[in-house]
């Protein structure tokens, strides 16, 4: 009895269970510290191949006729321009039929780190967790020949502002890039978005401002308004980078504020989830009726005209020249017009569209 007393009060060989927990969950940290890095650089990798590739296809299929032989050999070579990790950084080589045409003005490419294709991520510490050292993802985008079914209004692409102003002035140092300053995909997903509805007649824009455009066709505060509220007012009008928008005449606070609120009452359960940085609660899930192709109708695409030409003179108020397609999910909208939103995709060239990272 005395000797089990002593036993169970020897506290010897404790530190080693101690250090053996430890070392657990010091792989356990390292498969989350270097393995999911892992998985999450090849990612966003797989990502920006997927789009330059489709935009690079998109341009080809545009300039050539609906050529899909060629817009497909310019999406792979595209593609394998790019790299992703995999045990090292290598290049993304794709397939023929890794690049498919949902119909003749549009591509989609997938790119892939997978088992199937040979090309899966090597990883370092999972397996000694009982999982397997070689992870598999793909990535998604689909591009088309410019933009359309684009809402009725337009604010400019966002600069650098040197002296907080909110005015254009690169005499006080303010300056525009669209990359280093201007609206990007990876760098402003989930950012909120103010656009204050600016004043047609007055050419002198300010950071955010937003003016009601005209497309071909339409005439006036109805179509002005059917054209924020429907999925695709225009479907045949699409728009470029560098084309030249006309400015509508006319305040247009009324049309804009009930167009923007019946907009959001197709799908009025929709809200932005900050964790998953993503829409959610949309009734699109289930089928609504309101939904756009299967998407929430809040999310919006608009044109963002070049700060650096600005306003230029004719037409009635004036024209605006588009330099990029920005996405944006639609919260509310205030008494006076004001749109608050969330920043979710940006397109260069050809807007690229239902781009997503899968498995």
């Amino acid at each position: 009895m005395r000797n089990w007393k002593k036993f169970h009060k020897d506290e010897k060989g404790v530190t080693m269970i101690m250090v053996a927990i430890a070392l657990v969950m010091i792989f356990a940290f390292a498969v989350l510290a270097i393995d999911m890095s892992m998985i999450q650089l090849a990612k966003t990798q797989l990502q920006n191949a997927a789009d330059a590739a489709a935009l690079a296809g998109a341009k080809v299929l545009c300039d050539e006729g609906g050529d899909q032989d060629s817009a497909r050999a310019e999406a792979i070579r595209i593609a394998g321009l790019n790299v992703a990790v995999q045990d090292i950084q290598r290049s993304v080589i794709i397939s023929e039929s890794d690049v498919t045409f949902p119909d003749s003005t549009r591509i989609t490419v997938v790119t892939h780190r997978t088992k199937a294709t040979g090309d899966p991520v090597s990883l370092y510490f999972m397996k000694v967790l009982g999982g397997e050292n070689k992870g598999e993802m793909r990535a998604r985008a689909s591009a088309t020949c410019g933009a359309k079914c684009l809402k009725p209004f337009s604010p400019p692409d966002r600069w650098y502002d040197a002296n907080g102003d909110g005015n254009w002035n690169p005499a006080d140092g303010d300056y525009y890039d669209p990359v280093t300053t201007g609206y990007m995909s990876q760098d402003d997903i989930g950012d909120t978005v103010i656009l204050y509805l600016g004043d047609p007649n007055d050419p002198d824009f300010k950071m955010g401002w937003y003016y009601p455009i005209r497309y071909p066709g339409d005439q006036g505060a109805d179509d002005y308004r059917e054209g924020i509220k429907e999925c695709c007012h225009h479907p045949t009008a699409i728009v470029h980078i560098g084309d030249r928008l006309e400015i509508e005449p006319g305040g247009m606070v009324g049309p804009t504020k009930q167009g923007l609120k019946d907009l959001i009452a197709l799908d009025d359960g929709a809200y932005w989830d900050d964790l998953a940085d993503s829409v959610a609660g949309s009734c699109c899930n289930s089928g609504c009726s309101g939904c756009c192709e299967g998407v929430s109708p809040r999310i919006i695409k608009c044109p963002a005209f070049d700060p650096t030409i600005g306003v230029e003179p004719g037409g009635g108020p004036g024209w605006v020249t588009v330099v990029k397609i920005i996405v944006v999910f639609l919260e509310d909208v205030d008494q006076q017009g004001n749109i608050i939103g969330r920043f979710i995709d940006v397109a260069d060239e050809n807007f690229v569209y239902n781009s997503s990272l899968v498995e």
